[in-house]
């Protein structure tokens, strides 16, 4: 059961850079949008980069629904299938549609208050 569910994490990362690094390719920047996330992703521990995405998710899920749509038209543009972009998308619908701004007026404390409300709402 572990290793199941840890490899929506690994294998989810994987196809994820794949369909950024192809987009990023068509439109030109591969290099330094890899440059980039490499230097994101080494800048701290990534511990706290994680639980900073769960906690804003409470507070920052109906913008980055937006921005996401937007990512979508843009992958549609450069002729790619935005086949995990899209996932992410209704992802972020969902918790819109789950209400989590009635829940969370501001940034929760701990990780696990945003997993119990997903959880327990879906």
């Amino acid at each position: 059961m572990f290793k199941m569910l840890r490899s929506i994490f690994s294998k989810g990362i994987e196809v994820l850079l794949l369909e950024m690094l192809v987009a990023g390719r068509r439109a030109g920047i591969e290099t330094d949008l890899w440059n980039d996330i490499s230097e994101f992703m080494n800048s701290k521990p990534f511990e706290d980069i994680a639980s900073n995405w769960v906690l804003s998710h409470a507070i920052a899920h109906v913008r980055r629904f937006h921005e996401m749509v937007q990512v979508e038209e843009t992958l549609v543009e450069l002729g790619i299938n935005p086949t995990v972009t899209n996932g992410i998308t209704k992802y972020f619908k969902k918790s819109i549609e789950l209400d989590m701004n009635k829940k969370f007026q501001a940034k929760p404390d701990h990780i696990l208050t945003v997993i119990e409300f997903i959880e327990k709402n879906t």
